[in-house]
């Protein structure tokens, strides 16, 4: 079991560095030895790391496997941490999948549990999820409302990577009301914070999120070029959707131009 912990342990480590395959070689090893000693918590914990994975690539359905048996296994221990993340997760497979509805009702299971016990990182990371969703349904006012609280327990949690994930989330909010000038500055905000903590995934995130605005604005040779080095941060993260995502915002640019 140690050394299950262990290779838990280091495939994060080989994720936040970009190292997809390694980490999830790492989980996936991890996760066979939790289930044959038995460690539900550990097999609960990896199950969530695989679903990630799996997202990141594009397959909403494997996520949603394996969050939903996140969710059973963590109903068996009645562990509410466990079980508000689980949930938390499942909205966010829903949403990828563009079922608002269910990732939705995920979001506030978990945020039940989480303003219940008072886990604070949770409680901030669900209202931004919650604000990109408000987003996708072009209720700009709500998302706006649901980031800055969301800000305000980052703030306070001393959380810096979900600061550059509200940031980001702010700029295209103030990019969709027409304040280029507003968007950019918190986009360079949120890039500013992500290479600081040298996470590749978030910094792509960024580059994108502030090489849309640039479009937007009708600078297209600057657009391009953030574009571009958003699609290497993917594909060294091996985000596939992300990447087919931003390559065809690249393609758009270019025509444009």
């Amino acid at each position: 079991l140690g050394a299950a912990r262990a290779l838990s342990n280091f495939g994060s480590l080989q994720y936040r560095r970009g190292e997809t395959a390694k980490a999830e070689s790492s989980y996936s090893e991890a996760l066979a030895t939790a289930d044959a000693l038995g460690d539900t918590k550990l097999a609960i914990k990896v199950r969530n790391h695989l679903g990630v994975l799996a997202s990141d690539r594009g397959d909403a359905d494997g996520a949603i496997g394996h969050y939903e048996q996140c969710v059973a296994l963590a109903k068996t221990l009645s562990n509410d941490a466990l079980l508000a993340k689980a949930y938390h997760n499942l909205g966010l497979a829903h949403a990828d999948r563009r079922d608002w509805v269910s990732a939705d009702e995920q979001y506030e299971q978990a945020l039940e549990l989480a303003q219940a016990n008072g886990y604070g990182q949770l409680i901030g990371t669900t209202y931004l999820n919650r604000s990109e969703l408000h987003l996708a349904l072009s209720d700009a006012s709500q998302a706006a409302a649901t980031c800055g609280k969301a800000l305000s327990v980052f703030r306070t949690s001393g959380d810096r990577l979900g600061e550059a994930e509200a940031y980001r989330v702010l700029g295209d909010i103030f990019a969709r009301r027409g304040s280029g000038t507003s968007a950019i500055k918190m986009l360079d905000q949120s890039l500013e914070i992500s290479q600081l903590a040298n996470a590749p995934l978030e910094i792509a995130e960024a580059y994108r999120a502030k090489g849309l605005v640039c479009q937007r604005l009708g600078q297209t040779d600057i657009a391009a070029a953030l574009l571009r080095e958003a699609i290497r941060g993917f594909e060294q993260c091996d985000a596939t959707r992300d990447k087919a995502a931003t390559e065809q915002d690249l393609a758009r640019v270019t025509r444009a131009a």
